[in-house]
């Protein structure tokens, strides 16, 4: 919503405001995570013919393809006057932040909504500049205005890649010396210790580079503010992938010891070949409570009167959840744990929403030549072990178009597997569910839901809000059927999934008797296979093992129907039996014939992401084939059972963890 719909609105009479900003002021609806609250009202200048500039992975690049958002969501645009009179009545807007573009008239303006704020709140004023534009009489007229803390965004930690990203090499105005001259004056008309620095993790710098460019602005009297990359749809790096995490916790710890004073960069050792902090020049009892505080992880930002980081931005770089990378208030005990566990390497957090068509740049097909191994606890259900456990948050979750009801009513599942799940039967009601999930952490939804007689879940008026979700809200998207018709295969390219999965069966008889897909054969699953080829959808194929009752029919078949096609994931799953009968049947299953199966998977399909998906037996039944998926070269299990993650490690493997679908893996 706007103040103005249809009219040119432009600074200084209008600006943009970001939209948790928006939500604090009460001019927008929505509700935090874990209550996290913007106490930083942080004001974006725009105009008519926007920003001059063209940084590789900026939402407000001039060259992007769209414009709809900025750091992925939408910035409202009101009057200046309507937020200064939704301010005097807020009791949390602790701070203001004027934030320019690079623009011929932004400066001006900057200066003008300064005075005009200032003479009717009594708020702190920040002003984030573009140097490019800025000279030192600018600051003092920026000072003279009320402003009282400045920011500079260089964004790129070294001369190369900020030429990179924002300079000569993008068509960019941007030039490296003139921020640090820019920097500089700044401190001299602002003091020391008010003046920030912006730093973006994961542009291709190195730890030790990184640590250098904090040692760099603390040695000219200012103090750092950090985020982490994460990419923004139509920008130039849409598919470039955050930095691990675990790199990123560790800059975290640098950028701490730097603005604190307890270190310095030659108290520091980096690896010499990769640059990777490798000591942080401080005892291992005071590396521990430095880490127990918490506060080297939350967000860095300008200060209110209260002495507390007001600019804490509560999801700026990466979606709210347990991959939260800044955090927006104290962590607890709680994410203190989870932040150890990603340190030491045993997390990997979500991967953005990729175009589709697109392959994310740092992601390889096979985890396993990484050392690798993936563990996965959707939140489907609530998964708990002593290794490894997912959060309460509606994280992923699947939803049903049709409830509970099912045509099929397949012998081995009579609808079973549709309790429990989300209902969304109309795709009105199915947007309502997701904006709810988004708001209260959701990261993305499986939907599926009862066949009808000819196998097909009836997704196809659901493929524009599937769209719509992924573009809009920035979830992830997976469907699930057990066949296709044309028709659908056409709606669900048009979607942009990340991931489609579909049933493979190799066995006439099981068709007919299991699936009581009267009339249908293996040539419709062939026929299914091909139309996903057809229009190239993310294909992560299921193939059941021992669904005839516990026998192995068709298995061999359904993997050799895959050879040649381009599969996002193969999972393989067994029988989840439903009854005591099924469950004594499941448990005479040959595990060697299972182990068969398994390495003829790894071998027929090697640099394909191999997964032991969720349905299968529980119990003594479960270890063995978590056990035997290890050996044989998987390279993720969801549900691991106790045990499984400490076997990997015994391997040599890397757990990482991820409460995802493992069919959404790359």
């Amino acid at each position: 919503m706007s103040d103005v719909e249809g009219a040119v609105l432009q600074s200084p009479e209008y600006v943009q405001i970001s939209l948790a900003a928006a939500m604090t002021l009460g001019l927008v609806k929505g509700k935090f995570w874990r209550d996290a609250k913007l106490t930083c009202m942080n004001l974006l200048l725009i105009y008519d013919d926007g920003c001059k500039a063209n940084c590789a992975y900026c939402g407000l690049a001039r060259e992007r393809e769209s414009s709809d958002s900025f750091i992925r969501v939408n910035w409202p645009t009101y009057s200046v006057q309507t937020i200064i009179d939704a301010m005097k009545s807020c009791p949390d807007a602790h701070r203001v932040c004027i934030s320019m573009i690079t623009h011929r008239h932004a400066v001006r303006d900057t200066v003008a909504i300064a005075n005009q704020i200032r003479s009717q709140v009594d708020v702190p004023i920040s002003g984030l500049i573009a140097p490019t534009l800025v000279t030192k009489d600018d600051l003092l007229a920026m000072k003279e205005a009320g402003i009282d803390k400045i920011g500079i965004a260089f964004d790129a930690a070294t001369e190369p890649i900020f030429d990179q990203m924002r300079g000569e090499q993008v068509r960019g105005p941007h030039r490296w010396k003139r921020y640090w001259e820019c920097f500089k004056d700044a401190v001299d008309v602002f003091g020391k210790g008010e003046v920030g620095s912006h730093f973006i993790v994961g542009l291709g710098e190195s730890e030790e580079q990184m640590v250098r460019a904090f040692q760099r602005v603390r040695d000219y009297g200012g103090v750092n503010h950090l985020f982490s990359f994460y990419p923004e749809s139509g920008t130039a790096l849409e598919t470039q992938v955050p930095p691990p995490i675990d790199q990123y916790r560790r800059i975290q710890l640098a950028c701490e010891i730097i603005d604190r004073g307890l270190g310095d960069y030659l108290h520091f050792r980096f690896d010499p070949q990769t640059g990777r902090i490798v000591n942080f020049g401080l005892s291992a009892n005071d590396l521990d409570k430095l880490i127990n505080e918490g506060q080297p992880f939350m967000t860095r930002g300008c200060y209110g009167r209260d002495g507390r980081v007001a600019c804490n931005r509560p999801f700026a770089n990466s979606a709210p959840g347990p991959s939260l990378r800044n955090y927006p208030f104290e962590p607890n005990e709680e994410d203190i744990a989870l932040i150890r566990e990603q340190m030491a390497g045993f997390w990997v957090d979500p991967m953005p929403v990729i175009p589709a068509g697109k392959s994310p740049r740092g992601i390889r097909k096979n985890p396993r030549k990484q050392n690798r191994i993936y563990f996965f606890a959707p939140t489907i259900k609530h998964f708990e072990t002593d290794e490894f456990k997912n959060s309460r948050e509606p994280f992923f979750v699947p939803v049903s178009i049709t409830g509970e009801s099912c045509d099929l009513n397949c012998k081995f599942c009579e609808g079973t597997l549709l309790k429990g799940m989300y209902t969304a039967r109309t795709p009105e009601a199915l947007w309502e569910l997701a904006r709810m999930l988004k708001n209260n952490g959701g990261h993305g939804l499986l939907l599926s839901g009862g066949c009808d007689m000819d196998g097909i879940v009836p997704l196809e008026p659901f493929a524009e809000t599937l769209r719509l979700i992924k573009a809009e809200l920035g979830m992830a998207t997976a469907v699930h059927t057990k066949l296709m018709d044309e028709p659908l295969a056409i709606a669900l390219a048009q979607a942009d999934l990340d991931v489609v999965m579909i049933d493979v069966v190799g066995s006439d008889e099981t068709m007919s008797d299991i699936y009581n897909l009267a009339g249908k054969t293996v040539a419709d699953v062939e026929e299914t296979i091909r139309l996903a080829a057809k229009y190239n959808l993310p294909l992560a194929p299921h193939v059941v093992i021992g669904a005839h009752g516990g026998e192995i029919r068709g298995e061999e078949r359904a993997l050799e129907m895959l050879k040649g096609q381009k599969l996002h994931s193969l999972v393989l799953v067994l029988l989840m039996p439903l009854s005591r009968e099924e469950g004594q049947k499941m448990a005479g299953v040959d595990l060697h014939q299972v182990e068969h199966l398994f390495r003829m998977a790894r071998t027929r399909y090697p640099d394909v992401p191999l997964l032991l998906g969720c349905a299968r037996p529980m119990g003594k039944v479960q270890k063995e084939l978590d056990s035997l998926a290890l050996r044989c070269g998987f390279d993720g299990i969801t549900y691991p059972a106790e045990g499984t993650v400490t076997q990997a490690k015994e391997m040599g493997l890397r757990p990482v963890f991820s409460e995802y679908c493992c069919a959404l893996l790359r």
